[in-house]
């Protein structure tokens, strides 16, 4: 009994559910047959009914290549890059990740507002700030772009923040800002 036939037999398996566990797989095999077998030939008969089922490693990364260029064929602005590691005694290459964007995403992010985290605490403008003032004023802070408008933004809310401390109505005109 080789891994050939058992991935012939354990395909069916595995097309339900691609992470059966090798343990299930031999379990499904020894029923059937009465026969006991090594981890390895059923671990590579997994293997081999995976590449029947979605196609082997080296067809995978030839048809991401074909749908990059296809994204990129329909619209020029999609953006996409990937990086392999060479692997030069094999005469390969690993793929270690790949991204891309969408020309629709690219030139929708500059809509998009800033996050502010400061050691790893995400502000939550809802929930951060009680007084509706400070609240604009962080909001606007947020939606700044350039870094001196955002320091006098940021100057605004320290102030104010003292003005609440000292029980100072942040709404009264009259507080020198």
């Amino acid at each position: 009994m080789d891994s050939n036939f058992v991935a012939s037999e354990i395909v069916r398996k595995l097309r339900q559910n691609h992470t059966a566990r090798i343990q299930d797989l031999w379990d499904i095999i020894h029923t059937k047959y009465k026969h006991e077998l090594s981890y390895y030939k059923v671990w590579d008969a997994k293997q081999k009914a995976i590449a029947k089922i979605f196609g082997d490693w080296e067809e995978s990364y030839q048809r991401l290549r074909k749908l990059l260029l296809g994204y990129l064929d329909q619209d020029s602005g999609t953006q996409y890059n990937y990086h392999t590691i060479p692997r030069p005694y094999e005469n390969s290459a690993l793929s270690h990740y790949v991204y891309w964007a969408f020309a629709p995403c690219i030139a929708a992010f500059q809509y998009c507002r800033p996050m502010i985290s400061i050691d790893g605490t995400h502000f939550n403008f809802n929930r951060r700030f009680d007084d509706p003032v400070l609240k604009a004023l962080s909001l606007k802070a947020g939606y700044a772009t350039y870094e001196a408008k955002f320091e006098s933004i940021m100057q605004i809310i320290k102030e104010a923040k003292i003005n609440l401390l000292r029980g100072v109505d942040p709404t009264d005109r009259h507080v020198a800002r």
